[in-house]
């Protein structure tokens, strides 16, 4: 009986490991949002700028915490879905 819980516990983790938790669907696992990113695990856009945390993590690179991650007075999704500008460089 043992042997059988510690299979579950190992499938348990192998699942987690390729279907990570992620509570609000921006692909961002819930642990990593808590401690690495510091983005609300529940809300999949934390800085409210029309890109999910995940977009900004893995495709943008910008921060899931500031709309704005180059300070040009447009949002990064303003950048991205309106004017296909890089949203980590200024514009003049």
């Amino acid at each position: 009986m043992l042997g059988f819980f510690y299979f579950l516990l190992i499938l348990l983790s192998v699942f987690e490991k390729f279907f990570p938790n992620t509570t609000d669907g921006d692909g961002l696992p819930d642990v990593d949002e808590e401690n690495i990113y510091f983005t609300n695990p529940n809300n999949s856009d934390s800085d409210d700028d029309n890109l999910t945390d995940g977009e900004e993590i893995n495709t943008y690179s910008t921060d899931p915490n500031d709309s704005d991650s180059d300070d040009d007075n447009l949002t990064d999704g303003e950048e991205v879905n309106t004017h296909s500008t890089d949203p980590n460089v200024i514009k003049e």
